[in-house]
Order: structure tokens, then C-alpha cells, then sequence
């Protein structure tokens, strides 16, 4: 028999919450998924565009503490390998989340729902350009960002199956 965690906080993983309903950075793994364990983290939205399902979540630019992430380009915080800058992928967004909502992300497992630019393949990795909005197939020099790996090829800008690796937030 396996554990059953149960989500600290009520509601759906799509719910977005107008307050803190469990401490920013609680992490949560559901056991019971078909397709095996996947990760969560609840967070806030500090930036000023809401956050739609299956778009990648960036730490905040100023972030003071786990669990502060934003999705407008201006104020998401960036990697930098010395020559190339590529978003700091926080998870994946379940829902819409408005400026200083709280809702959960994906942060680990496979992500059924994520927005690419098109071009994600199966087995290749994926990243998310410089304050960007969208996952792309990553190339060098941008190895660095990677944070899933396609499963199954993209159509029309949406990911069917990716796993998610690399997430700033899975730990």
C-alpha cells in the first residue's frame, strides 16, 4: 500500500487563492497520479500578468523567500552561463493566477499540459528563452536551462506529455 499525502490547503490544484491558504514554498507530491509521482509547490504571483494553465512560472526577480514567482518578462529572474540568459523556470502554472494570488505549480513529474512555441520534440529538452513565455527546444548554448524533456512531440504550441527536470522549485 502506497502513502496518500494529502494537499495541505484545500481546493483544486487550479484554484487560485486570494489568501495564503498554507506557507509559500509548501511542497506536495502526489503519490496517487496514473502516471507516476508528481510535484507541487504553492506560490504567489508577484508579477503583473496573470498566470494561465500550462505556462512555465519564473522565480521572481527580487524574490526574498521559495515560492515567489512571476510570469511577466520584466521581473522574471534570469540564468546566465556567462554568454546566454534563459528564464528561471519555478514549474508549470495549473491555473489562472492573478497578480499577488497564491496558487500551485508543477514543479516535477510528467506535465500533460504545457505551452511551447512549437517546436518541443520527444527526447529532446526543453527551456524558456530570455523572459520568455513559452518552452522551446533547447540548442546549445542554451543546455543550461533546460527543464523538461519532451515525451511526445508538440502540436499547435501545446506539449501533450513532457517530463518536467530542472525545475528551480523541485528540490
Amino acid at each position: 500500500m502506497t502513502t496518500q499525502h494529502i494537499r495541505p490547503g484545500g481546493g483544486t490544484l487550479t484554484t487560485a487563492f486570494t489568501t495564503e491558504v498554507c506557507p509559500v514554498g509548501t511542497q506536495w507530491t502526489d503519490r496517487s497520479s496514473a502516471a507516476g509521482d508528481k510535484r507541487y509547490v504553492f506560490c504567489i504571483n508577484e508579477g503583473a500578468t496573470s498566470w494561465t494553465i500550462g505556462v512555465p512560472v519564473a522565480i521572481f526577480l527580487t524574490a526574498t523567500k521559495l515560492g515567489e514567482c512571476s510570469f511577466t518578462a520584466a521581473t522574471q529572474l534570469l540564468i546566465n552561463d556567462g554568454t546566454t540568459d534563459v528564464t528561471a523556470v519555478a514549474g508549470m502554472a495549473l491555473g489562472t493566477v492573478a497578480e499577488d494570488e497564491y496558487g500551485w505549480i508543477q514543479v516535477g513529474g510528467i506535465s500533460t499540459n504545457m505551452v511551447t512555441d512549437g517546436t518541443l520534440e520527444a527526447s529532446k529538452g526543453g527551456y524558456v528563452a530570455d523572459n520568455g513565455v513559452a518552452v522551446i527546444i533547447a540548442t546549445e548554448p542554451t543546455a543550461h536551462g533546460i527543464m523538461c524533456v519532451g515525451i511526445t512531440n508538440d502540436v499547435g504550441n501545446l506539449s501533450s506529455n513532457a517530463l518536467l527536470k530542472g525545475c528551480l522549485l523541485d528540490y
